[in-house]
């Protein structure tokens, strides 16, 4: 037991130094780990945003894709049918004119 009063209170004040320590170290590191947690989930919607534009993006190329595809069709079969014309003698230009 503490009978000098200075002594007791150099005692409560070392207590009390301790336990503000102890609260500021706690409230960092909740700080650290609010901010880490924050971060954690900035990156992972960054991916998922990256992801979601690769996805559309590849859909978009595929449609481009196909629609080139198409149209390369559609001209291979325009050059042919110019060639058979020639080939017949008819000019594709008459040959469309003589349509109804």
């Amino acid at each position: 037991m503490i009978v000098d009063p200075a002594a007791a209170v150099a005692l409560i004040v070392s207590i009390a130094v301790i336990v503000y320590a102890v609260v500021n170290v706690a409230i960092v590191i909740v700080a650290a780990l609010d901010w880490s947690i924050t971060e954690i989930r900035r990156r992972r919607e960054q991916r998922r945003q990256r992801e979601l534009l690769r996805r559309e993006t590849e859909h978009e190329l595929m449609q481009i894709e196909a629609d080139a595809t198409a149209a390369v069709r559609r001209i291979e079969t325009a050059f042919v049918a110019a060639q058979q014309a020639l080939r017949s003698g008819h000019s594709p230009v008459s040959r469309v004119e003589e349509l109804p």
